[in-house]
């Protein structure tokens, strides 16, 4: 007899998009991938990786770009802009 057919894929519910609510926590990820806090970091990283594949993630990241001015933040804008530059469609 054969196998029964493996079940179908669950599909993951699309989460909404980015917008001017979420600036503030996306930005709050990007200063804590710098955290000397390496629990903190790894958290901040699983957090953008979640973010990133959602639309308006670039826009948001974009928006803060205004705001940034400090020696530290500036290093948050390379990190950001990477991470534009990699979901830049080719």
């Amino acid at each position: 007899m054969p196998a029964p057919p493996p079940p179908p894929p669950q599909q993951v519910p699309e989460l909404p998009p980015l917008g001017p609510g979420d600036i503030n926590d996306l930005f709050q990820c990007l200063q804590d991938t710098l955290s000397n806090d390496v629990t903190k970091q790894k958290a901040a990283e699983a957090a953008l990786k979640q973010h990133e594949s959602r639309k308006g993630f670039c826009s948001c990241l974009a928006v803060r770009r205004s705001y940034i001015s400090t020696c530290c933040q500036r290093r948050l804008l390379c990190i950001a802009e990477l991470l534009c530059s990699l979901q830049a469609p080719s």
